[in-house]
């Protein structure tokens, strides 16, 4: 995986770009942090980014000019958690087991490993590189993350007696995060085996498992709405059953028993486990410091607009109040309704040396979109989004003088949504380029190619 960042002065912008993705992410989300990683804002369209032959790239127009800037990429896979294989039961007679991995195991997938021994006074003993996630004494669920390297365990008990049949067998889960939760249930003697209920969580469907063993022989196990994952009956011994059970859903999973054929009733024990989706499966980042040494206006829906200007005066930014006094009869004092005050207002004035860079500003004025006034941190007059009211152009002193004056009354909004992510070319601009499409094929090899131009603002000029 990489990730890179690049500054682009002509548009006032850092491109992020990132390579090498995994394999089975489906998107990236991009985002930045001004304050080393406390804090992180996803980038305009950030939030899911495609992935095309595991690279993106995404323009951010509204960086932090002159500090750090922190570029985060997370790659998400919306698979849901599920089984990938179980492994070969391991067994025996009061002696130590060896189950099989399961096959087609890949790096980050998450193995679980139920192991019992008959005699409730014994109990496995957790190999090397497990952890217990379930212990009920006798009967114990371990877990661990693969890699590659990682070879089948050995488990070992402690406490058994003779005739107390051992076993254990392994489940590899893919696309699960390791915070998984269980539930236990310990039954008296019965039937059927009783399994503790499971709340769903955030991140929906999760993969529910019940996994129990049952102090008998038995035939088979049922659990309507569920698939089995594997279901096994040792008999060297005194007899037990082991069995598994699982289930895609994103509902909470209601406490229930899984119904057993054949043998006699007998105690059980059952331990319910709950696997959420992986929020993501890596991450990477980077830093650059963009500079920002003079006001740009920008337009976030079509960026080929944006320009550094030249302010050379701004009036009183004012705050409109929406509150209203009201006097009222038999009373010396008015009353007040109060409401929030308005957002700020100031004109701005810019300045052009040339006509022909004010009539260009005055094209790019017609677009009549929010623009982002960006700013660096030292400028007198306030930045962010505005709506541009009724504006005026101007000469200076002279009549004979090129130089133009334009006012920018501004009003403060609302950014756009994060879902408004502009273009640096559009169909207006193959159209006012190229006569032909062959024009077209002929000095762009590939879409990509084509989508890298950046347009000029008669573009935006509705004839």
């Amino acid at each position: 995986m990489t990730i890179g960042v690049t500054y682009d002065s002509g548009l006032s912008r850092v491109r992020v770009a990132c390579s090498a993705a995994p394999a089975a992410a489906d998107y990236a989300t991009i985002e930045r942090s001004a304050d080393g990683g406390i804090t992180w804002t996803t980038v305009r369209g950030g939030d899911a980014v495609a992935l095309v032959s595991g690279a993106c790239q995404l323009d951010d127009y509204e960086f932090v000019g002159n500090v750090s800037n922190t570029y985060r990429a997370t790659y998400v896979d919306t698979a849901d958690p599920y089984v990938v294989n179980v492994g070969t039961l391991g067994s025996a007679n009061n002696g130590p087991v060896s189950p099989g991995l399961p096959a087609s195991l890949a790096d980050n997938d998450i193995l679980l490993m139920p192991a019992v021994i008959r005699n409730t006074a014994g109990a496995p003993n957790t190999p090397a590189g497990w952890s217990v996630l379930a212990d009920l004494g006798n009967f114990k669920v371990f877990i661990r993350v693969w890699a590659t390297g990682v070879t089948a365990p050995t488990v070992t008990f402690a406490g058994g007696v003779a005739n107390a049949d051992t076993a254990a067998r392994i489940l590899a889960v893919r696309n699960a995060d390791f915070s998984v939760a269980h539930a236990l249930s310990s039954n008296a003697s019965a039937q059927n085996a009783a399994f503790a209920a499971m709340a769903a969580v955030e991140l929906k469907p999760d993969l529910m498992v019940v996994a129990g063993w049952k102090q008998a022989t038995s035939t088979s196990s049922a659990l309507t709405g569920w698939t089995q994952i594997a279901h096994d009956v040792l008999t060297a011994g005194d007899d037990l059953s082991l069995f598994w059970w699982r289930k895609t859903t994103p509902d909470d999973t209601p406490a229930g028993s899984v119904t057993i054929t054949g043998g006699s009733s007998a105690i059980s024990e059952c331990a319910t486990v709950r696997f959420s989706r992986k929020p993501f499966m890596s991450q990477e980042s980077t830093s650059t410091t963009p500079p920002l040494t003079q006001a740009w206006l920008k337009n976030v829906q079509r960026p080929f607009l944006n320009k550094p200007i030249v302010a050379v005066d701004w009036s009183p930014v004012r705050r409109p109040s929406r509150s209203g006094v009201f006097p009222v009869i038999g009373r010396s004092m008015p009353v007040a309704v109060t409401e929030l005050r308005g957002s700020k207002q100031f004109t701005l004035t810019i300045m052009f040396t040339s006509l022909a860079e004010a009539n260009e500003m005055d094209t790019i004025l017609s677009n009549g979109s929010v623009v982002f006034l960006h700013v660096p941190a030292d400028c007198p007059f306030p930045g962010g989004y505005y709506s541009i009211g009724d504006t005026e152009m101007r000469r200076g002193g002279s009549v004979r003088s090129e130089r133009r004056f334009i006012d920018l009354p501004l009003t403060e909004v609302a950014a756009p949504a994060s879902s408004v992510v502009g273009t640096t070319y559009t169909w207006q601009g193959v159209i006012n380029d190229y006569a032909t499409w062959a024009d077209v094929i002929a000095n762009n090899a590939t879409w990509a190619d084509l989508l890298e131009r950046v347009g000029d603002p008669d573009d935006v000029v509705v004839p």
